[in-house]
């Protein structure tokens, strides 16, 4: 299946271009299949074929040799298979499964949204898929067509572009939390239409929202969850300047860490090995979070929201700070002045880093900065070792357990403060002008149990239809 655009025009295109490379690779393979192997090896298709054979040793896996697969089955594999495009322009009788239930249908189906509205792929095994959308509903339902033809694990690939996989790893994110809070409401007896107004209120639904349904909407209040919630700042600005504002900002408010904030001794083991304050006033951390630049279109981060629901929810309380300590980077080139101390990082963490779209990338389709499991800073480690013990499924298996699970009910507030080695994966001159080192932050806010607690976004619609396809609503067009 090739899904690369909604316009039907370009989908007939690349259906046409199939066409042509398939009837010469047919023909390749009935002319000089059975030749003998140094002369077929020059044929560049029979070559790219044998390559691929190769590079996934199905060799091994077949038990048969290339040589016997090239003489006797892959031309009668092949000879079969049609090109097909299917879309609001053509018959959905071009996959006509029930006609080919003897030798079943082989086609490559060329396509866009018409195959994601109750069209189905039956043993789909190869997918190349390309979308400039992120709209989570459009990639939910074309997400069912991967890995639909079971027992065949080995055979199915996927191509994705990074951006596809980034988000297909924000909906594996927002679909684990889902089952966490699902677990949470079974647990505390709530009601699902209870539950149901807090899935509503996640950011990531604004991406639901085609053009057609907007109107002139410029501006709208957002509610979000934090309870129970560790959010971090994955997404940078690609701006030299906002990225130096950024760490001048983290290391003055590590300055004022010295008189607004009390150090713990760094054997006690809830630092695990990081600086660690305790006791620092809201009002710090809420400055830092107003200020700290990042990328408008990482949706489950806003600063100013947050900053304003810390000023009004937290800002009597007193919080955790850590700054990591701990990591596979190298020692961070300067140290950083704690009133009259200078603390040293002697281990970034290291994580690779892209830029696109003017914003900066950490971490790709993990979409995090801290390691799993860092929200468990600031615990005892009897404390950490009690919830993971109690993190069991109903059939007795230990679980895997998240941030969310160390931001219990009492604790602080944390502030994570990281010092990140970014190893750029764009191979040109253009990351040579952004610095070696950043900073970014994560605030995880404990849980309350009734999951009530909610900060407010406030999200300009008008540059989000600049970033995102919102006139994709859902049909094949021309």
């Amino acid at each position: 299946m090739i899904h690369v655009s909604r316009f039907i025009n370009v989908q007939n295109q690349i259906a046409d271009i199939l066409n042509e490379w398939l009837d010469q690779v047919k023909s390749d393979l009935h002319n000089y299949g059975k030749v003998p192997f140094k002369d077929s090896e020059k044929i560049g298709s029979i070559h790219q074929l044998h390559c691929v054979w190769d590079k996934f040793q199905l060799e091994e896996k077949a038990g048969i040799s290339w040589r016997e697969v090239l003489r006797k089955y892959i031309y009668k594999a092949i000879a079969p298979i049609d090109v097909r495009s299917v879309n609001g322009k053509s018959s959905a009788s071009k996959l006509d499964y029930d006609n080919h239930k003897d030798d079943g249908l082989k086609i490559i189906a060329v396509g866009g949204n018409t195959l994601s509205r109750g069209l189905t792929l039956e043993g789909l095994s190869v997918t190349y898929f390309y979308r400039t959308t992120n709209m989570y509903d459009t990639l939910m339902q074309m997400g069912r067509w991967f890995g639909y033809r079971p027992n065949y694990d080995d055979l199915v690939k996927i191509w994705l572009s990074q951006d596809e996989i980034d988000w297909y790893g924000q909906i594996t994110i927002a679909t684990d939390d889902l089952r966490e809070q699902i677990a949470k409401m079974k647990e505390a007896h709530q009601r699902p239409e209870t539950f149901g107004l807090r899935v509503r209120q996640d950011p990531g639904s604004l991406i639901v929202t085609a053009r057609n349904k907007m109107r002139t909407a410029t501006t709208i209040n957002c509610p979000v969850t934090v309870a129970g919630h560790l959010l971090e700042t994955p997404r940078l600005p690609a701006s030299t300047k906002d990225l130096s504002a950024n760490m001048d900002l983290v290391k003055k408010f590590i300055d004022r860490l010295s008189t607004e904030g009390l150090p713990v001794d760094p054997e006690d083991d809830r630092t695990r090995g990081n600086y660690f304050w305790f006791k620092v006033s809201g009002t710090l951390v809420s400055e830092l979070l107003l200020n700290f630049k990042t990328s408008l279109w990482h949706l489950n981060y806003n600063g100013k929201g947050l900053s304003e629901y810390v000023s009004k929810q937290y800002n009597e309380k007193v919080w955790d700070v850590v700054l990591v300590n701990k990591g596979e980077g190298i020692p961070y080139s300067e140290s950083i002045k704690c009133g009259q101390k200078e603390l040293v990082i002697n281990a970034t963490e290291k994580r690779k880093v892209s830029i696109k779209n003017s914003t900066i990338n950490i971490m790709g389709t993990k979409l995090r900065v801290g390691v799993g499991g860092c929200a468990q800073i600031g615990l005892t480690k009897k404390q950490a070792e009690g919830i993971r013990k109690n993190r069991r499924s109903d059939s007795g298996k230990r679980k895997n357990v998240s941030d969310a699970d160390y931001l219990i009910k009492d604790r602080p507030p944390i502030l994570m403060l990281h010092f990140l080695e970014a190893d750029y994966v764009e191979d040109n001159e253009e990351k040579s002008k952004y610095p070696k080192f950043l900073t970014a932050i994560g605030v995880g806010f404990p849980d309350d149990e009734t999951g009530t607690k909610t900060a407010t976004y406030r999200v300009n619609l008008v540059g989000l239809s600049n970033w995102i396809d919102l006139d994709d609503n859902g049909e094949d067009e021309e």
